[in-house]
């Protein structure tokens, strides 16, 4: 059996070295892509919080009883964003309330889980109908806050 083994102390060690070097480096490298992910995971879902907040503010019920989005106003030039966004408000039965047009046909993943929502915001990722991959967040809201 033939190996690679170095006939001097000096080379051994220098070999060591780098190995144990490239190991430290490895796991320095994971441990910190891993936290920046968990940060930024973070940052994505306080964003998505303070969207869904800005979409209750917006949120109206016509005079014919429909649920609808206020698209013209913003008071911050940020909050015009929120219309970029994929947009469904569901019932507690799953029945869809709204649905921006963004949406188009597809569904943000149904009738909300048990206790997801309330008492709070629910974060989760999911995948789309049409397979698209989102970050989404959901809050339980009762009906009767909406302003007219």
């Amino acid at each position: 059996m033939i190996g690679f083994r170095p006939k001097h102390v000096r080379s051994r060690l220098t070999l060591w070295y780098v190995c144990v070097f490239a190991a430290v480096l490895l796991l320095f490298s994971i441990g910190t892509s891993v936290l920046l992910f968990w940060q930024l995971r973070a940052q994505m879902d306080s964003y998505n919080v303070q969207d869904v907040e800005t979409v209750e503010g917006l949120l109206y019920l016509t005079p014919g009883g429909k649920l609808e989005l206020k698209e013209d106003y913003h008071n911050h030039p940020e909050s015009k964003l929120v219309l970029e966004r994929l947009l469904e408000v569901l019932a507690p039965d799953g029945a869809v309330l709204y649905r921006n047009a963004r949406m188009g046909n597809r569904s943000l993943g149904g009738s909300p889980f048990p206790g997801e929502g309330i008492g709070g915001y629910s974060n989760r990722a999911e995948r789309l109908s049409d397979g698209t991959r989102v970050r989404m967040v959901s809050r339980r809201h009762p009906s009767t806050d909406i302003p007219r």
